[in-house]
């Protein structure tokens, strides 16, 4: 049955604050975490799991959610042939607010594609 998966749900949540963090380019950060009110992708998804963007993911459990959303990011940039992390791909000098924004809406996308047929995201 469609949308009936509480955890690809829960990531598709993910996806959409981390959309709302990030809306606009003075949202984002690049070289750093966290700033006033604006993130990098990674300071991003540490807020949402956490509250906090400064605190590393390891050592601690991590929201299940939150884990499979960095698993899409991971995934999207490998098959686009990039050798880069979900971090590396935000700092790296080409990348631009534009290219992160589009890779968050092919994670929202992948993410509503396994929710319609019934799958885990990841």
């Amino acid at each position: 049955m469609p949308f009936d998966n509480p955890m690809t749900s829960a990531a598709l949540g993910v996806v959409d604050k981390m959309l709302t963090l990030l809306a606009t380019p003075d949202k984002w950060l690049k070289g750093a975490d966290f700033y006033i009110d604006s993130y990098c992708l990674m300071g991003a998804l540490r807020f949402i799991d956490r509250g906090n963007p400064w605190e590393p993911f390891g050592g601690r459990y991590i929201k299940q959610e939150v884990l499979e959303v960095h698993c899409i990011l991971n995934k999207i940039l490998k098959e686009r042939g990039s050798h880069l992390s979900v971090g590396g791909f935000n700092d790296h000098f080409l990348t631009k607010h534009k290219d992160i924004i589009e890779l968050l809406q092919e994670a929202r996308s992948i993410i509503l594609d396994k929710m319609e047929n019934g799958h885990n995201a990841i």
